[in-house]
């Protein structure tokens, strides 16, 4: 029964606070309320399309299906976020370690080497002047300016909870940015499809679904995008006549929306487009890698390959003098 699959996964969750909210939950269905209104109670634990969902199966008989909804769709957007987060482990990871190793050769190593050029009166290159000069500024101020990026992006953080101007910019820029801005717009694209064809299988009108739709979105510009929608379509003016006017959203989108309402096979139709953009989203995922690992490399690379140049053309130099007394 219900009560007892929720006691039996009560036990054996280790966060406190949702074994604690199962077990209560458990407890108002042994006394009486339906599972859809007991987990109603818990809007922090449980968002609403949840007891939504649950609601439908009740009334249906299809309990089981409409679990099945609710983990798929959740499931989706876990496994998304991981595998984007896998693809930009690799170049993070290598950025990070270059940037460190770049930062103890251009403090530590590449002073001694030019003091060394200098003591034997060696006429340096320009592309070793431009390395040492950028050595010497990394010696004198790399603490604070480590400092300024860090405070900066502090006050980045702190402003964006604050402001909700500034957070709008911020996720805006993040839109624009080449490969970032692609990943976020279609995972937004992809979320806003899936959750809209929950809510609507669900039985919530449109205009709960719009409100709620626009409360899920994590970027700002999709989710005043839905709040301007909502507002349109409650006055009266139809759902891909709303959409088609909003710029974030694509004319594939609009179709389906408009393909949907012509047919009343809208739920169909969001699902359909929700699988196009998990699928795109996935295909980047999985891309995203082998695209990128390329540009760091060669970014890497010719870092180093500066570096290298500016201490070996001297020693050449050097070697060069050396012969010639010998």
């Amino acid at each position: 029964s219900v009560v007892y699959a929720l006691e039996d996964y009560a036990e054996m969750t280790t966060n406190k606070l949702f074994k604690k909210t199962l077990m209560e939950v458990a407890e108002r269905v042994r006394a009486g309320d339906s599972l859809s209104q007991a987990i109603a109670m818990y809007p922090k634990v449980f968002p609403e399309i949840f007891y939504r969902v649950l609601r439908i199966g009740e009334e249906t008989g299809n309990l089981d299906g409409a679990f099945g909804d609710i983990a798929n769709h959740l499931s989706r957007v876990l496994e998304l976020k991981n595998n984007i987060k896998k693809a930009l482990m690799y170049p993070a990871f290598v950025l990070f370690f270059t940037f460190g190793a770049l930062v103890f050769w251009m403090i530590f190593v590449l002073p001694k080497m030019i003091k060394l050029f200098k003591d034997m009166n060696l006429k340096l290159p320009a592309v070793t002047v431009v390395v040492m000069s950028l050595s010497d500024f990394a010696k004198a101020y790399g603490v604070y300016l480590f400092a300024f990026v860090l405070i900066f992006f502090i006050a980045l953080v702190v402003l964006k909870k604050r402001s909700e101007k500034v957070a709008y910019i911020l996720d805006l820029l993040i839109l624009r940015l080449p490969i970032v801005g692609l990943i976020v717009n279609t995972f937004q694209l992809a979320f806003i499809s899936d959750y809209m064809r929950l809510l609507v299988s669900s039985g919530a009108n449109m205009d709960r679904t719009l409100e709620l739709v626009a409360n899920g979105v994590g970027n700002r510009v999709f989710k005043r995008s839905m709040e301007r929608i909502k507002e349109r379509v409650v006055l009266g003016e139809s759902l891909s006549k709303a959409f088609s006017d909003e710029p974030v959203f694509p004319k594939f989108f609009i179709r389906m929306l408009k393909s949907g309402e012509e047919s009343g096979t809208i739920e169909e139709q969001l699902g359909f487009a929700a699988e196009v953009y998990y699928e795109k989203l996935t295909d980047i995922s999985e891309k995203m890698g082998k695209m990128l690992e390329p540009i760091v490399l060669t970014v890497v690379g010719g870092l180093f390959a500066l570096i290298m140049i500016s201490l070996l053309v001297p020693i050449y130099d050097l070697i060069g003098k050396i012969g010639t007394q010998y």
